[in-house]
């Protein structure tokens, strides 16, 4: 497998590169912060900031490791997978060994450079439908919001099309692999029958988590 992200470590720089040519310039930051812990054993309260009672996975375990401050680099996968959860870290089961074998080789950058979070914290205990993804991402939006902020990345990696919709609102990632965009600004809206979707923020709308500080580099699913 070839990677489409091409990124470039070098002392207290870094250039991200697509297709041989550089895109962006990321500098050096020192990154100060907490990381969210898990309060209480109730399953409605696992972690604070996100929406857990409406979630369609707040039956399922926490797997919430601290994230390594001081990265230039975010990587923001879609959920844990089984190993994560028994083990409780994130990219350590076959997903996170396709990253650690085809994809980071071909990019120059460690995983000691990353910081890492999901876009879910718990892992879903069966395939969900479109709409179900909606609102598990609209209930953990607010939690991912912080997370981001306390990582100050100077690039997010969005690692598959449901870190990508949840970073950027765009549903298809195929056309925009490699290609550096916008976050977007995310309201969470209740829907008539009572599940949960997301908009775009307007003018007179409650921000659920705002991403558009930030540059997001959307990359296929490392077991795509």
């Amino acid at each position: 497998m070839k990677a489409s992200l091409r990124l470039c470590l070098t002392g207290g720089e870094s250039a991200t590169f697509l297709c041989g040519e550089p895109v962006a310039k990321l500098q050096t930051t020192t990154s100060v912060g907490v990381s969210i812990k898990a309060t209480g054993s109730s399953p409605f309260s696992k972690v604070p900031l996100a929406n857990c009672a409406a979630c369609p996975c707040n039956q399922s375990p926490l797997v919430n490791p601290p994230i390594k401050l001081g990265k230039k680099i975010l990587l923001v996968g879609e959920a844990p997978g089984e190993v994560e959860e028994q083990r409780g870290e994130f990219f350590v089961g076959p997903t996170g060994e396709l990253l650690n074998e085809r994809i980071l080789p071909f990019s120059g950058v460690k995983r000691n450079d990353l910081a890492i979070t999901n876009v879910l914290l718990c892992r879903p205990a069966r395939k969900l439908a479109p709409g179900e993804w909606k609102q598990a991402i609209a209930c953990c939006a607010p939690r991912l919001a912080n997370d981001v902020r306390n990582a100050k990345p100077k690039l997010i990696i969005a690692a598959g099309k449901r870190s990508l919709h949840a970073l950027s609102g765009r549903a298809q990632i195929t056309a925009l692999t490699g290609a550096p965009i916008n976050g977007w600004r995310l309201t969470a809206k209740e829907k008539e029958d009572g599940s949960i979707d997301l908009k775009e923020s307007g003018k007179a709308d409650t921000v659920t988590a705002d991403f558009t500080k930030y540059t997001i580099l959307p990359i296929m699913h490392p077991a795509w």
